[in-house]
């Protein structure tokens, strides 16, 4: 089984995210994560599947697992 290293440009699909969830963790939307990866059925990620997210939000860090509060 061959590893996939992602580079900054790239998003790894985890078990249980959809592309809502990756969309809006870059800032962007399903529509256009789906353009830049030639999906045409959002349903069909898989575990692993490296996406490319090079044009979802110029210089937006992407989140990370939990919750941030401002006050």
């Amino acid at each position: 089984m061959q590893t996939t290293i992602p580079t900054s440009d790239q998003h790894i699909v985890q078990p249980g995210e959809s592309l809502p969830h990756i969309a809006l963790r870059y800032g962007s939307t399903p529509e256009i994560v789906a353009a830049l990866n030639n999906i045409n059925n959002p349903a069909r990620l898989f575990v692993g599947q490296a996406l490319d997210v090079s044009e979802t939000a110029a210089g937006r860090i992407p989140l990370t697992h939990g919750y941030t509060h401002i006050v």
